[in-house]
């Protein structure tokens, strides 16, 4: 196995310089790929990432190897299918994170996937968690994280884990959420575990006036970049997810492996994962209400949390496996340089 860096550089103004310079980083990445690919004799490329592939997809078909395509999100709501439809071509499996996220992926790119070759390249293997690191813990271990981490002890803690961005919707949740909780749950407080940095992220300081607009400091903490987020996931009593899009949620199945229910908008997997498996509640997107009130099953329903709470760790040493995935991934490799050594392109 062989890691290639690929190199280009990125602009976040255009202009015809950085149209041209970006491009020609792509030529130089196809062709130093494709003398990589022989030279190695390499039969299967694993691209990892959407930029890496338009950057070397074309080197790799022109070495022979065959193309693998990791996909870990989903279409931007507006957004056209156009140059996925040409990844998917392009790519001999287009790999996905999850079972409804290759239901989604076949929907969007129909009508190139109404022809059945196009529609087989997409595949799933779920994403793989770190079972020793995310596990549960127990009651007197989450108290000491609590005390550690400065939780009051009666309070109940929702987390929001992830960075601050437009994408994962943490103003409108504070906005429309984080009322309707507290007047359910009154010793209700949400953490925000994250990057947080009002100062030089626009959208971090309008969450942060939100807070004040509406008086809710004493509900809200914004704790920051935490480099082991593990500790909020087995000290929360709930983890929240109010994001616009996603592939396989990360916050979601790390979650679970650790024993900490899950309430979230259902957007890609979630249903899949907290319906199927009993292990959390998703709702409708955009239904702050109803997120709200699935947030305050711990204070008000503790039996059915109890239940989410059992079923979360086994569900992820199920699913998220890292023997087990990597298995699948080797297999489907395997599976992939078998079928280039009996059926050669022409």
């Amino acid at each position: 196995m062989t890691l290639v860096r690929m190199r280009e550089k990125v602009f976040r103004r255009g202009g015809l310089f950085a149209f041209l310079t970006q491009n020609l980083d792509r030529v130089g990445n196809t062709l130093r790929l494709a003398r990589l690919v022989r030279r190695e004799n390499a039969k299967l490329v694993h691209f990892n990432d959407h930029r890496a592939f338009w950057s070397g997809v074309l080197g790799a078909r022109l070495g022979g190897a065959k193309v693998v395509l990791n996909v870990r999100d989903t279409l931007r709501p507006g957004s056209s299918p156009w140059k996925s439809r040409v990844a998917l071509r392009l790519c001999d499996v287009f790999l996905v994170l999850s079972r409804e996220m290759a239901e989604r992926w076949t929907e969007s790119l129909r009508p190139t996937t109404s022809d059945r070759r196009q529609a087989a390249k997409i595949k799933y293997i779920y994403s793989i968690v770190d079972l020793k690191r995310f596990r549960p813990v127990t009651h007197e271990q989450r108290e000491a994280l609590r005390d550690r981490l400065g939780i009051p002890k009666s309070a109940c803690v929702v987390a929001y884990v992830g960075s601050f961005h437009y994408k994962k919707l943490q103003e409108a949740f504070i906005r429309n959420t984080i009322p309707a909780l507290v007047s359910r749950v009154s010793r209700a407080h949400v953490y925000f575990v994250g990057d947080f940095d009002p100062v030089s992220n626009p959208f971090a300081e309008k969450c942060t006036d939100a807070v004040v607009e509406l008086k809710l400091e004493n509900h809200v903490t914004f704790f920051g970049y935490i480099p082991s987020p593990e500790d909020f996931y087995q000290a929360a009593d709930i983890i929240a997810l109010a994001s616009e899009r996603e592939g396989l949620p990360r916050c979601m199945i790390e979650a679970i492996a650790c024993g900490t229910p899950v309430a979230a908008f259902d957007v890609c997997s979630v249903r899949e994962i907290l319906e199927g498996w009993q292990c959390g509640e998703a709702v409708d997107s955009n239904n702050y209400e109803a997120l709200a009130a699935a947030l305050s099953v711990p204070a008000q329903d503790p039996a059915r949390a109890d239940i989410w709470r059992k079923n979360g760790p086994a569900v992820a040493a199920k699913l998220f496996d890292a023997d087990r995935n990597v298995k699948a991934h080797m297999e489907l490799f395997q599976r992939i340089v078998d079928d280039a050594s009996t059926n050669p392109r022409t």
